[in-house]
C-alpha cells in the first residue's frame, strides 16, 4: 500500500473537478466547487449529528436514496444554515443547474456548504456565474477544488492511497468547529474499486468512528459536517480487507490534517491511551485530554504540564487506581505507576518547542484497550480568527491612529535597504506566499529597498528523490555532486521565475540577481560544488535596485574558473546585507523566533546569542541562521530579525509594529 499526500481526487480515473469563483467570498477567492464521474458512482454518507443542520444535508440526504450519485458540488464561505424553506430552495436550485450542465439528473448531484451561519446564499452573485458557465468544460484532473472548499483552513488537505488493484483517495476542510460526532468536516473521498453501496456505508462509518470521531479542535460540532464516499467501480472488484484498510488510512490521515490545522494551531496533539479495561474507556480518556484547554494552553507554551493530561483522565468518567498509571510526553516518561519521575523540564520544553507534534502516551494498566485521540494547542489566534471571524469590527478613529503609527516607521525605512531570506514553509503555502509578496509590494511602495534571497531545500529533495538520489550531508550541510548540483540549478531557477512572477502580480519589477553576484570557492572536496563565499558583486545589482527593481537571488554562487556552487542560502542573505550596508536582514522560519526554556527571546544581543549556542540552547536547524545574524550585526548591518514566515503579513508586522515578532539580534549593549 504506497500513500502520496501530494495528490489527491484527481489520481483516480473516472473523475474530475474545479474550482472557481462565483460571488460568496471577496476578492475573487475560489468559493465554488465540482466534483464529477463519467458514470454513476455508488455512494455512502455520514453527517453531523448537531440538531441544527444545514440545508444541504436534507437535499443530499433526499437525492441519496437511491444509494448513487454522479457528482458533488460544494459552496465555500456561506453555510447555508439557519435560512429555512428558501436554503433548501436555494440548494435545490444550484444541484438542478449543476445537474444541467453536466446532462445529468439533479438527483445525481449531493451538495455541501460550508461557512457563516445565518445568512442567505448570495443567489444573485451565484447563479450568473454558474449559468450557462460551460462547467463540464472546465472539469479537469488538475484543478483547484481542494483550495475552493476551504475557509479558515491555511492549508490543502489531500491524500491518495495506492491498493494491489485499485486507488482511494480523499480531500478534506476543516480548521475550526471540529468536534465530530458520527460525523466529519466536510470531507469527500473517491475510488475507482467496485464496491457495493452498503458495504461502503458500512465501512465508511466504522473508518469515520477510528479517525474523524476522534479529533477535537474547539469542542463545537458544526452544522454542517458531512462525508461522501464515491466508488465508480473502474478498476474491478477490491479484496474487502485490504480497501477497509485503505479506506482507515484515508480518513485517519486526512483528520490528523484537520486536527494540526485548527485554527491557531501551531501543534498536533495525539493522545495514546493503552491497557485500558474496555475500548470505550480508551477513546473516553484520549479524547479528554486532547479536549482539555488547559491542557492545549500548556501545550502551546510548551509546557510539559503532565498533570494536566492526569486531570483530564480523571475527569474522562472512567475507573482506573491511579497507583497503575504510567504517562510519556514526547517518549519522555514524567508519571510512573503513579509517582511522578524525576525529568529535566527545560530539556524537555525545548523538545516540545521544537516539534509539530506533541505526544501523550498513557498505559491506564487496567487492561488490553487501546485508542488514540487527535487535537491542536490553543493559541492566542484562535481566539483572533474566532473574535473576527464574521463581524470586522471596526473603530475608524484606531484604525487611523494605527495607520499613523506604522507610516512613522515606515518613514525610517523609506530609502533603506533591507535583505530577506525567503524559506521554510512560507515558501510552500500558498496562503502564506499570497502574504509574503503582497508585504513586499508594500514594502516596495513605501520606499524600502527589498532585496529577496531564497532557498529551496524540501523543493530540491523532492526532485532529487524522483530522480533516485540520496541525500547526504556532511554538519547539516548537502553534498552536492555534479548530478545534485544540475538538479538544484533547474530547482532554484523555477523558484526564482515564480517569485519574479508572483512580484510581477503585485505591480513589484523583479529580476534575477543570481548570476555573477556570488564568488565562491569550493568549501570542502568532501562536500563536492558546495561553494564558501570569496566577494559579493553588488553594482549591477545596487543599479537595478535604484530604479526600482527588486533583485531576487538564488543560493548559488561561482567560483574564478566559473564553476557553479552550491551555498546556504542564509550565509548569502547575511553577506549580501553586509555588501549593501542594509539596515536590516530579516530570515524567515517555521518557529516565532528563538526559545530559551520554552519562551521566545524578542531581544538578543550578539553574547547572549553566543552564550545560548555554545551552552547548547540554540540547536539543529536555528544554528546557522543564528550564525548568519551575528555575522550580519557584527559587520554594521544595524539589526538582524528571525521570524516566523507563516504567520499572516509577517513582514509587516515585524517592521511596522512597535511589539513587532520574532527575535531580534542587534550588538551588545544596543
Amino acid at each position: 500500500m504506497n500513500i502520496n499526500t501530494n495528490e489527491g481526487i484527481e489520481a483516480i480515473p473516472g473523475f474530475t473537478s474545479l474550482g472557481k469563483h462565483v460571488g460568496i467570498k471577496p476578492n475573487n477567492t475560489n468559493d465554488f466547487a465540482v466534483l464529477f464521474c463519467e458514470k454513476q458512482c455508488n455512494t455512502a454518507a455520514v453527517y453531523t449529528q448537531n440538531n441544527v443542520k444545514g440545508a444541504p444535508l436534507y437535499v443530499t440526504k433526499e437525492h441519496l436514496k437511491s444509494g448513487v450519485a454522479q457528482a458533488i458540488v460544494v459552496t465555500s464561505g456561506n453555510a447555508n444554515v439557519g435560512t429555512g424553506q428558501n436554503g433548501i430552495k436555494d440548494a435545490e436550485t444550484i444541484c438542478v443547474e449543476v445537474a444541467k450542465q453536466l446532462e445529468i439528473s439533479s438527483n445525481s448531484v449531493l451538495i455541501a456548504s460550508t461557512g457563516v451561519i445565518g445568512k442567505p446564499l448570495p443567489m444573485q452573485n451565484i447563479l450568473p456565474n454558474i449559468a450557462d458557465s460551460g462547467i463540464k468544460s472546465l472539469l479537469s484532473t488538475k484543478s483547484n477544488f481542494a483550495e475552493a472548499i476551504m475557509t479558515t483552513d491555511t492549508r490543502k488537505k489531500q491524500i491518495c492511497v495506492y491498493g494491489n488493484n485499485f486507488k482511494i483517495a480523499g480531500v478534506a476542510k476543516g480548521s475550526g468547529m471540529i468536534y465530530p460526532n458520527m460525523a466529519t468536516t466536510l470531507c469527500f473521498i473517491v475510488t475507482d474499486a467496485e464496491v457495493e453501496t452498503s458495504t461502503l456505508q458500512t465501512l465508511l462509518r466504522a473508518s469515520v468512528d477510528k479517525s474523524f470521531n476522534m479529533i477535537n479542535v474547539d469542542m463545537d460540532t458544526s452544522t454542517s459536517d458531512m462525508a461522501i464516499l464515491m466508488a465508480n467501480g473502474i478498476a474491478g472488484k477490491a479484496n474487502k480487507e485490504e480497501f477497509a484498510k485503505a479506506l482507515d488510512v484515508v480518513c485517519l490521515e486526512l483528520a490528523k490534517m484537520v486536527a494540526s490545522d485548527g485554527e491557531g494551531a501551531t501543534k498536533l496533539i495525539e493522545a495514546k491511551i493503552t491497557s485500558a479495561k474496555t475500548q470505550s474507556d480508551a477513546r473516553k480518556a484520549a479524547k479528554s485530554i486532547v479536549n482539555s484547554n488547559l491542557f492545549k494552553a500548556a501545550v502551546f507554551g510548551s509546557d510539559p504540564n503532565w498533570g494536566r493530561a492526569l486531570s483530564a483522565i480523571g475527569n474522562s468518567g472512567i475507573e482506573f487506581d491511579i497507583n497503575k498509571i504510567t504517562i510519556a510526553i514526547n517518549n519522555v516518561t514524567v508519571l510512573q505507576n503513579g509517582l511522578p519521575t524525576p525529568i529535566d523540564e527545560v530539556e524537555l520544553s525545548k523538545k516540545i518547542a521544537g516539534s509539530t507534534t506533541l505526544n501523550v502516551d498513557v498505559d491506564l494498566g487496567n487492561g488490553t484497550e487501546t485508542a488514540t485521540a487527535y487535537g491542536c494547542d490553543l493559541s492566542y489566534e484562535y481566539i483572533s480568527i474566532n473574535s473576527e471571524y464574521r463581524l470586522k469590527k471596526t473603530n475608524y478613529v484606531e484604525k487611523a491612529e494605527i495607520l499613523l503609527e506604522a507610516f512613522n516607521y515606515a518613514k525610517k525605512f523609506s530609502g533603506k535597504i533591507m535583505v530577506v531570506k525567503y524559506g521554510g514553509n512560507a515558501m510552500v503555502d500558498k496562503q502564506c506566499k499570497e502574504w509574503f509578496f503582497e508585504d513586499v509590494a508594500i514594502l516596495r511602495q513605501l520606499g524600502v529597498n527589498i532585496v529577496i534571497v531564497h532557498g529551496g531545500g524540501p523543493f530540491l529533495d523532492v526532485e532529487m528523490k524522483k530522480a533516485g538520489i540520496e541525500k547526504k550531508t556532511v554538519n547539516g550541510l548537502r553534498i552536492t555532486d555534479s548530478a545534485t548540483l544540475e538538479i538544484a540549478k533547474k530547482v532554484f531557477n523555477s523558484i526564482n521565475q515564480e517569485c519574479v512572477a508572483s512580484l510581477a502580480n503585485n505591480g513589484v519589477k523583479a529580476f534575477n540577481a543570481t548570476a555573477g553576484l556570488i564568488e565562491t570557492k569550493l568549501k570542502n572536496p568532501g562536500l563536492g560544488f558546495v561553494g564558501e563565499i570569496t566577494h559579493v558583486n553588488t553594482k549591477q545589482l545596487v543599479e537595478k535596485m535604484h530604479k526600482g527593481n527588486v533583485p531576487v537571488v538564488s543560493s548559488l554562487g561561482t567560483t574564478l574558473e566559473d564553476q557553479c556552487t552550491n551555498v546556504n542560502a542564509d550565509t548569502i542573505a547575511s553577506n549580501l546585507a553586509i555588501a549593501l550596508q542594509a539596515e536590516k536582514l530579516t530570515i524567515l522560519t517555521n518557529v516565532d523566533g528563538v526559545s530559551i526554556n520554552g519562551k521566545v527571546m524578542t531581544h538578543l544581543t550578539i553574547d547572549e546569542a553566543n552564550q545560548f549556542s555554545e551552552n547548547g540552547q540554540i540547536t539543529a536547524g536555528m544554528l546557522p541562521k543564528i550564525a548568519a545574524c551575528i555575522d550580519a550585526v557584527k559587520h554594521n548591518v544595524k539589526k538582524a530579525h528571525l521570524i516566523n514566515g507563516t504567520k499572516k503579513h509577517a513582514l509587516l508586522v515585524e517592521l511596522f509594529t512597535p511589539e513587532g515578532i520574532g527575535t531580534e539580534l542587534v550588538k551588545n549593549g544596543a
